[in-house]
């Protein structure tokens, strides 16, 4: 496979590139968004990455309220009460923590958390969702996934009064 590596951060893209080539695949980083354009003209490319980003200080715990996610245990809590989730609840949770406060869409859901670039016709986000509620809700008096009708959900931040 050929990919191209379009450079937003030289660690990342490098990282990128190793993965790539240790599994035999063919790489090029380019450095500009034009040199990509140029690159796209002139060569057939498998794979193009464009919008990553990387951050080795990220922290490794996320916390909105009494809700807690340990991102090096994948251990979820609330109350300090343990919280089971599937892999796709983990991770729509996890989008949710990182941007709290934040109106998500369907649309933004489903491209950053299941990855699609079209929406399907299924419910996959409002089930999902629906679970994740259940689990998180169940351990306090508290709800913190609301729903915005017409735009999206949102993992409300809990008022500093509380």
């Amino acid at each position: 496979m050929k990919v191209l590596i379009v450079q937003g951060n030289e660690e990342a893209a490098n990282l990128i590139r190793k993965g790539f080539e240790g599994g035999g695949h063919t790489c090029i980083i380019a450095e500009s968004r034009e040199m990509a354009e140029a690159l796209l003209k002139s060569n057939k490319f498998d794979l193009t990455i464009t919008d990553y980003s990387y951050n080795p200080k990220q922290p490794a715990v996320l916390k909105v309220g009494d809700l807690v996610m340990d991102l090096e245990s994948h251990k979820v809590e609330r109350n300090g009460k343990t919280i089971e989730l599937q892999p796709l609840e983990y991770q729509l949770l996890e989008y949710m923590l990182r941007h709290p406060g934040r109106v998500l869409s369907r649309s933004v859901i489903l491209s950053k958390v299941w990855n699609y670039t079209v929406e399907p016709l299924t419910n996959v986000v409002e089930s999902c969702v629906s679970r994740l509620r259940t689990k998180i809700d169940k351990l306090s008096g508290s709800k913190l996934i609301k729903t915005i009708k017409g735009f999206g959900y949102m993992l409300e931040k809990p008022d500093a009064s509380e």
